[in-house]
């Protein structure tokens, strides 16, 4: 084998090993990357609310959270202190539009404040409460894309995908109460915008779906 011959083997193995630590150092930075498709929206508790991407379902729109709180009972004994679960669920709706121009952004801003709903933290819109003196934000709808944002400029003369509508059970209300508000006005909504109605796994809202919701 000639000089030549030597030196071109050289190369080729060198060239080998530089792409083989070139593929291991960016699949170890990939791995590395943390990438979230669901907004970080948190209620006043700092429990985490997601929105949903119109064509990937939201992987925590139903989800079961265990909070421990310190109840009080008195027994004959005396009184002594009882820890029970609440158990927390999440209730992710999405309304997405018929067609792939997209929902009329204008007209879903109109909709949201005819229904009730008011621009507020996050910059997204929420369904108040007045409870008392304090007022609570009963569910939110958020943008269905990134940047998940409902303000003007990503509403007026535009198109927006789809708006997720998102509750956090249980509330400062009955369950059976909530849960009716929330289907009616995401009912509403779904119809003035001219749009369809679908469950957290990007499905047609199914009439089980419907009774799952209520029931919860």
């Amino acid at each position: 084998m000639n000089i030549s011959s030597i030196l071109i083997t050289i190369i080729g193995i060198i060239i080998i090993l530089g792409l083989y630590v070139l593929s291991r150092v960016g699949q170890h930075n990939l791995n590395n990357k943390v990438i979230s498709k669901i907004p970080d929206i948190k209620d006043q508790d700092g429990n985490k609310f997601s929105s949903v991407l119109d064509d990937i379902p939201a992987s925590d729109g139903d989800i079961q959270i265990a909070n421990q709180e310190n109840m009080s009972s008195t027994s004959p004994h005396g009184s002594e202190s009882e820890s029970m679960e609440v158990s927390k669920k999440q209730i992710v709706l999405f309304i997405s539009a018929k067609d792939k121009e997209g929902l009329d952004g204008s007209l879903v801003k109109q909709t949201l404040i005819n229904n009730g709903l008011k621009l507020g933290d996050k910059d997204i819109y929420h369904y108040f409460l007045n409870n008392e003196s304090e007022t609570y934000s009963l569910f939110r709808i958020a943008n269905g894309v990134e940047p998940w944002t409902l303000k003007d400029d990503d509403l007026i003369g535009g198109k927006v995908i789809g708006i997720s509508i998102v509750m956090l059970l249980p509330t400062t209300i009955k369950n059976t109460e909530a849960t009716q508000i929330f289907m009616e006005v995401a009912d509403k909504i779904t119809m003035q915008v001219n749009g369809v109605l679908k469950n957290q796994k990007q499905e047609l809202l199914s009439n089980k779906d419907r009774s799952n919701i209520l029931e919860s």
